[in-house]
């Protein structure tokens, strides 16, 4: 496997040393030091720890009268005994170092170098987990890490490269069954977590001899990686919770509901996510306790994850129509094989969140390879498996296979996140997700993927898109939280009128909503009175002009409709304003009566994490309190002149002017104070937490046109001799801030005069 697909820790330490690079010629870092790390780059074995700079690093135990010739103070840190000095040169500071670890009032001295120290990230040694293995023809853990087509897989190298596995997360799989002996799941088994809810005792282990669909799906979830053995799990270190149920005719709704809510509500909320890889086949089950316990465990923070169903062509193949599927508080998934299509049994619907990748099944398209019964003829390995580890299957698949690598990939971002919910989840699935199929213009589909007002694209088949780990681990530090859920309805609105038979133009009504917030998602309730459902299509069209379905005509003969129905389609909208629904009935000759509706919209919008800029600022000569500095900062977009954000206020007493923002990325940040000349700092990586920058402002630029001249000179010279606060006196003339326009101005202004600052 190339490190594009699976980054190894030199591949990392190269691209690491590449923007290193990049930063140093943009920040002038030493001719020495670039040639330094182009040396590297060229010839990356063996990579140093670190690169020297011309700076040292001093820990003081006196006055800084010792390092007097040595070189000009740039930074002290939180302690100031600690001081950054910067020399002329890369020998100058070599020589600095030496002679000052042995001079009195010196406790120690560095070279304060670039670091090139990278993260222990997670590299799997499992053996199934790579093509080819334990022989050849076997395609490994494509799901994962898909060699054959890269990138169509669920992204997990780069979450796994910054050493994210899901440790301290615990994922509960409400299934049939979980071998707690097996070797790849035996490790993070949570025995404290776990349950059989029928048999009423704490051992999950399979009971019937067809008890397996468990195993396979805790392995997608949380197979141990890293212990040389089978396969990996897409988070190879998370806690996993054997939630037993019973599959064969003897579960209850209230074991069901009680699987749901264990340990994920109430006073115990051990159990972060719950994967769910079953529910019913028919369309328009009545699911409410279970719906409601959903809802309930969400409360407390729990994520739930569902497939969305294997029925594609059958009465209940519009994921829609399962009460359990279009809850907004679930993630409902669908299935993708490794062509990068949907499977051919996978459900579809507005309420899918997102698609992962899954077995195909048939027609010569890969399955997945994961955990399985180590009982033989009790596994999938006892039917037509020919893979020849009995304890893994490799044709595991179908939406069960599905959800599984969503719930891997969560776990994955709630280690970074520990806030994270399913509201959350959903946020970041809609702004990470990868487009797939992009000319997919499917029926199912809703006629292919729609971008909406606010810029999200959506998909039927498809959701926001394929899970990727990298992204949503990467997106999910940039956040805080979330606003508080709003929500609109408009109550019951009577229709009392025939649905017209056969007639594509249907029956339409508008309500309005008031909100202005960006929507989550839209519910709509429905009261139809009809002889073949089956016939009925519904679809919504908000004010900004996106049309989305709710209902597809489907072979489904039962009669009436009393249904939520639930759509992304709209993410991030405004909701503010007339709505339209549309109902229409599409074949003869059964007829039926539209009784009435209600709307809900669900709003809220992520709240950015506060980034801090620290920015360090000296003003040469200045002298007084560091206070009475008034700054300007700009963050603009590297290698240009456009501000994308700006602030102005006073230093810290410290000469720190900090700054919160929310931006992310490479910026270029320039600094001015009203007598200072500007200066820019290239090339800055912002990002959540405090980035810290050094400015060293000329002083002297009087009337603030970011030169010093004449101009500064004779208003200087006008104000020469008078106290700030005297008639006649220009503030501004005291340059150094001691409250006397005197000979220490005169100095600075001629020390700088001439300059200009930057653009």
């Amino acid at each position: 496997m190339t490190a594009h697909h699976f980054p190894t820790r030199l591949g990392s330490a190269v691209l690491g040393l590449a923007v290193l690079t990049a930063v140093a010629v943009a920040q002038g870092i030493d001719p020495e030091v670039r040639r330094t790390l182009k040396g590297i780059l060229v010839d990356p074995t063996p990579a140093p720890a670190w690169i020297p700079t011309r700076n040292i690093l001093v820990r003081l135990n006196g006055g800084d009268a010792v390092l007097m010739g040595r070189g000009r103070i740039v930074r002290r840190l939180v302690d100031p005994r600690w001081v950054v000095v910067e020399t002329r040169s890369l020998a100058a500071a070599a020589e600095a170092v030496q002679v000052l670890r042995g001079s009195p009032g010196v406790v120690g001295a560095w070279n304060d170098a670039i670091t090139l120290a990278t993260p222990d990230g997670f590299a799997p040694n499992d053996p199934y987990f790579y093509p080819n293995a334990p022989t050849a023809g076997w395609p490994g853990q494509w799901y994962l890490a898909n060699s054959a087509t890269p990138g169509l897989d669920l992204g997990v190298a780069g979450a796994w490269a910054r050493d994210l596995t899901g440790q301290g997360v615990t994922v509960g799989i409400v299934d049939d069954g979980f071998e707690t002996g097996h070797p790849d799941l035996a490790p993070n088994f949570s025995a404290t977590d776990s349950y059989d809810f029928y048999r009423r005792q704490p051992d999950p282990n399979p009971f019937y001899s067809n008890d397996f669909h468990g195993i396979a799906v805790a392995g997608i979830v949380g197979g141990r990686g890293g212990n040389g053995v089978g396969i990996s799990g897409a988070a190879p270190g998370v806690n996993l919770a054997g939630l037993r149920l019973d599959f064969r005719g003897r579960g209850t709704v209230s074991q069901t509901v009680e699987a749901t809510l264990y340990r994920s509500s109430g006073a115990t909320t051990t159990i972060a996510i719950k994967n769910h890889s079953y529910g019913y086949s028919s369309a328009y089950v009545e699911a409410s306790a279970l719906a409601g316990a959903m809802v309930e465990s969400a409360g407390f923070g729990t994520i739930h994850v569902r497939s969305a169903g294997n029925t594609r062509g059958g009465s209940g193949e519009d994921a829609n129509k399962h009460a359990e599927r279009n809850l907004p508080e679930v993630i409902t998934v669908s299935g993708l094989t490794n062509l990068g299509r949907y499977a051919s049994y996978s459900n579809f619907g507005a309420c899918v969140t997102v698609c992962s990748p899954t077995g195909g099944l048939a027609n010569g398209l890969l399955d997945q390879i994961t955990t399985d019964r180590m009982t033989e003829q009790f596994g999938y390995n006892g039917g037509n498996d020919a893979f020849p580890d009995a304890s893994y299957t490799s044709i595991f698949g179908g939406t069960s296979g599905a959800a599984p690598g969503v719930s891997g990939v969560l776990a994955l971002a709630k280690q970074t996140q520990p806030a994270l919910n399913s509201r959350w989840a959903k946020h970041l699935l809609a702004l990470t997700s990868q487009i797939v199929d992009p000319y997919d213009a499917s029926t199912t589909s809703d006629g292919g993927w729609q971008t909406n007002a606010a810029g999200y694209r959506f998909s039927q088949n498809y959701g926001f898109g394929l899970a990727n780990a990298d992204r949503l681990t990467d997106w999910a530090t940039r956040f805080t939280g979330l606003t508080p859920l709003g929500t609109e309805s408009t109550g019951v609105i009577r229709v009392d009128t025939n649905i017209p038979d056969n007639a594509l133009t249907g029956l339409t009504r508008t309500f309005t909503i008031q909100s202005s917030e960006p929507l989550e998602e839209v519910q709509i309730a429905l009261d139809i009175t009809h002889s073949y459902r089956g016939d009925l299509e519904a679809y919504l069209t908000s004010p900004s002009g996106t049309t989305g379905r709710l209902i597809l005509r489907s072979l489904d003969s039962g009669d009436n409709i009393l249904w939520t129905f639930m759509s992304h389609a709209f993410w991030g909208e405004n909701p503010s304003g007339t709505w339209t629904l549309r109902v229409r009935d599409v074949a003869a000759p059964d007829a039926g009566r539209w009784n009435s509706f209600s709307a809900t919209v669900r709003t809220g919008r992520l709240e950015p994490a506060a980034g801090r800029i620290d920015a360090d600022i000296t003003l040469a000569g200045f002298a007084g309190p560091r206070e009475q500095i008034f700054a300007t900062i700009e963050v603009r977009n590297p290698g240009t002149l456009v501000a994308v954000e700006q602030r102005s206020l006073t230093l810290e007493s410290s000469g720190t002017l900090r700054v919160f923002t929310a931006r992310r990325g490479i910026f270029d940040i320039a600094v001015k104070t009203p007598t200072g000349l500007r200066r820019r700092v290239s090339g800055i990586l912002l990002g959540p937490g405090a980035v810290p920058i050094t400015v060293a402002l000329d002083n002297g630029d009087i009337d603030d046109d970011n030169d010093v001249d004449h101009r500064d000179m004779d208003l200087l010279i006008a104000s020469f001799g008078l106290g700030t606060g005297q008639p006649g006196a220009d503030p501004r003339t005291d340059v150094d801030g001691n409250g006397l326009v005197d000979s220490d101005d005169f100095d600075i202004v001629v020390q700088a005069y001439g300059r200009t600052g930057d653009p």
